[in-house]
């Protein structure tokens, strides 16, 4: 009787009589298209960005410059060499350090976007607005195909009400989201659609038996495997769908997966000829001095760490692992493969130096093989709809607080208040479900850079670290000024202290804290800020405010407040550093004293 009710009523909530997934898919292409023009990235000319300049790099040098041997990438300066991401192999030829997977989606896109260009007087540089704009609907493209593909493959086991939330959860509720419609120049969206692809026509042979399900089951996981080598563990599925299929292993090497072990070279193989030319042999380590460290693998923070754990910021996804136990009933080879390849893409995730993924929200290569725990999430959701009304009017509504909080997740990795690589528990617990955006963090000296040197060793990080405090380098004291250290409503700015930039550190790695003597009587009406803004002429390098109610600034008592900054790149002997307090509120309030300290913090070496 419960499963009946909640399954009339979650399809009369979603769905309704509709029976196809076209409701669905233009709901998340509409969605998709929102965020890719969301935020001002489309505006600037930087859709393509980050790890996307090294997968542009073949467009660049193939369609753009006619030049498969980039000899042209020698002969760069300025913002065109910034975005020409390459490193030399033989001789005056440079490649670039990913592989060409995401150049063979972005072919059509580029020779659409010349076209435009031309009929819309932009120019065709391959990097103005129609080149970028391909890319990001290109990327949209695949996030379309991957939901088509997946839907196909879980409608077999599930109904329809049951996938159409699962594949909502996964685009609305997790990291999806960032890199399927913002960030879409790098690779997971891809891995994603075509995940979705190789799992379709791995399940079509299975159940059909046709060699051509098969060969383009083969075909996907070889473009898989060439954009991320590591999705090589995917392979793993079509060798348990085989296994179920023959029955032993012993029949599972015939002449059509010999066949398909050929095909899936196909995409791989114009990579190696590349490699030959360029480098001057097939198969070239592109990374450098980039390493994984097996021995050493952090698993354990790549999943629950502040710095972007995949389920502390994409805790959603706990439900898809839980899921795949309920799978045991229905498919035990469908558990087996899904626990084998999520443990092994974990720890191979999780042995790269760089474990937190820099530039990334939550763990970005975990998207690779959400195809899979689509399943997972799928049985979910099915379970819960089949428990008494109580259960999922618990979870459902459970789930939709966490795809809010993962909205505003987007919203503040894309405003920089999430950040990359420097999260710690205080920047966590600010942004957790907290609509409005918190100004302060960065002012506040919450954000921890991680250890790379370090880390790129396979070495533990130096957490603990040395602090010198020196002499400060200018001082103001309001109370002895003549207009006094009081704030109110006709004067809302206190005097400014301004230091000019060659008395600033001008190591990249020091601090200037900033100590701020201030009271008042009702913090939150007064609504006392402090401001540290670098200035020269008309120009703005940094401006930086916050609010000292969120730095702990109390009633009626006269409190200190630090505030942490630093020089920006680039800022010029001759601009200011200009520091002061202004009120917003009502009332009154007090700016006592203003002083500025040079900082030098040095990690302490491991005993």
């Amino acid at each position: 009787m419960y499963d009946m009710q909640a399954m009339v009523a979650f399809q009369a909530l979603t769905f309704g009589p509709m029976r196809s997934s076209w409701l669905l898919i233009i709901t998340i292409g509409i969605v998709a298209v929102f965020y890719l023009f969301r935020f001002d990235f489309w505006k600037n000319d930087l859709v393509i960005r980050s790890d996307g300049f090294a997968y542009y790099g073949y467009i660049q040098g193939a369609l753009l410059h006619h030049d498969p041997m980039n000899t042209f990438h020698g002969d760069l300066e300025g913002s065109a060499l910034n975005r020409s991401w390459m490193h030399e192999g033989l001789p005056g030829r440079y490649l670039p350090k990913m592989t060409m997977g995401l150049a063979y989606a972005w072919v059509p896109g580029f020779y659409a976007a010349d076209a435009v260009a031309g009929v819309l007087d932009y120019p065709q540089d391959g990097w103005s607005r129609p080149y970028q704009l391909a890319v990001g609907f290109t990327g949209i493209a695949f996030l379309i195909i991957g939901m088509l593909a997946l839907w196909k493959v879980l409608i077999r086991r599930f109904s329809s009400a049951v996938v159409g939330i699962t594949l909502l959860t996964l685009y609305l509720g997790t990291n999806l989201l960032q890199y399927a419609s913002v960030d879409n120049s790098l690779s997971h969206v891809y891995s994603f659609g075509l995940g979705s692809l190789f799992l379709l026509f791995s399940d079509r042979w299975v159940n059909r038996c046709k060699t051509r399900d098969l060969l383009l089951s083969a075909f996907f996981l070889g473009w898989l495997v060439l954009i991320r080598p590591t999705n090589i563990v995917l392979g793993l599925y079509l060798l348990f769908a085989l296994y179920e299929r023959e029955g032993s292993l012993g029949r599972v090497f015939r002449i059509d997966t010999l066949w398909a072990a050929l095909v899936a070279f196909l995409p791989i193989a114009p990579q190696l000829l590349f490699w030959k030319l360029t480098a001057g042999e097939w198969v070239h380590y592109s990374y450098e001095q980039e390493a994984f460290y097996w021995l050493n693998p952090h698993i354990m923070e790549g999943l629950f760490s502040y710095r972007n754990g995949w389920l502390v910021y994409t805790p959603i996804m706990g439900f898809a692992l839980l899921g795949v136990w309920m799978l045991r009933k229905q498919s035990k080879w469908l558990v087996m493969a899904i626990t084998g390849i999520t443990i092994l893409h974990v720890y191979v995730t999780f042995s790269w130096w760089c474990w937190y993924y820099g530039g990334s929200l939550s763990i970005r290569p975990m998207i690779d093989i959400y195809p899979l725990l689509a399943f997972g999430l799928a049985a979910f959701v099915a379970w819960t709809l089949r428990r008494p009304t109580w259960t999922w009017l618990v979870i459902g509504p459970l789930i939709c607080v966490l795809i809010w909080n993962n909205l505003l997740q987007v919203k503040y990795a894309n405003l920089g208040v999430i950040t990359d690589s420097t999260m710690t528990k205080e920047a966590f617990w600010a942004t957790w479900m907290n609509p409005e955006q918190p100004k302060y963090l960065s002012f506040a000296g919450v954000y921890r850079d991680p250890d790379t040197e370090h880390l790129r060793q396979g070495l533990a990080e130096r957490l603990e670290f040395d602090t010198t405090f020196y002499a400060p380098i200018a001082k103001l004291d309001l109370d002895q000024s003549e207009k006094g250290p009081e704030l109110n409503g006709e004067r809302g700015f206190s005097d400014m202290l301004g230091i000019t930039g060659d008395l600033l550190p001008s190591d990249p790695n020091a601090l200037i804290m900033i100590r701020m003597g201030v009271s008042c009587g009702d913090p939150d009406r007064n609504g006392l800020h402090a401001v540290a803004s670098f200035q020269h002429d008309d120009l703005n390098y940094q401006y930086q405010a916050a609010n000292m109610t969120d730095l702990g600034l109390g009633v009626d008592e006269r409190t200190v407040i630090k505030l942490f900054t630093k020089r920006p790149t680039y800022f010029p002997d001759e601009g200011v550093l200009q520091v002061y307090g202004y009120m917003t509120g009502k009332g009154n309030s007090k700016v006592h004293s203003i002083e500025v300290i040079p900082i030098s913090v040095k990690r302490k070496e491991l005993q």
